[in-house]
């Protein structure tokens, strides 16, 4: 992965989805090498493993992503259309900084966003890469409007109600935040062999 400034949400929609396909082939890369006894093994009992980190930013990108879609219809509807770069205020600066790499804070996942436990390493990658694929998607139909004005709501978080640019920024950010935790679980001491096939 690049050596990015995940906290500069200036970037707009061609960074964008130049870094969210880097990230769609890091984490199937990652993933897709591995057997479910790998992606659901934690180095701790308190820690994610593998398949909670991939299935945490899966279930967050498909809860928001139909809120932005409503919002850009929206937007287009209002003509609020704008090149960039766009600028944005201290909240959704704030949010983004909070979640992207490196981490300054540990964070929790609410409720809606907490990962199961247990996962299928094929059913794991097929999930990421169809809510990827979709968000690549919808970041490239955002071209042309003007990011900063359109909002969407959280639907976690009721009172979060953040300009479009700004969740596009922070689920890239997010994304690398978990990609490096998922990293740092494959290079932790005890992380299982593959288990050789039986041919």
């Amino acid at each position: 992965m690049r050596d990015l400034n995940w906290r500069d949400p200036s970037g707009g929609p061609r960074v964008w989805r130049t870094q969210l396909e880097d990230l769609r082939s890091e984490i199937l890369g990652l993933v897709l090498g591995l057997g479910d006894t790998q992606v659901n093994w934690r180095p701790a009992a308190e820690s994610w493993s593998i398949g909670q980190c991939v299935d945490h930013v899966t279930t967050t990108n498909a809860a928001i992503l139909p809120r932005i879609q409503e919002a850009m219809v929206r937007g287009r509807r209002g003509n609020r259309t704008g090149d960039g770069p766009f600028r944005y205020g201290f909240m959704g600066r704030y949010f983004l900084d909070a979640l992207a790499p490196p981490p300054k804070r540990r964070l929790r996942a609410v409720p809606r966003y907490r990962p199961a436990a247990e996962h299928s390493a094929s059913v794991l990658a097929a999930n990421f890469a169809r809510v990827q694929d979709a968000l690549i998607h919808v970041v490239e139909q955002s071209e042309g409007l003007d990011l900063a004005r359109i909002r969407a709501r959280s639907p976690a978080v009721w009172f979060l109600f953040l300009p479009v640019g700004i969740w596009f920024a922070s689920m890239a950010a997010h994304e690398a935040r978990h990609l490096a935790q998922a990293r740092s679980v494959r290079e932790a001491t005890g992380f299982p062999a593959q288990p050789r096939s039986a041919g």
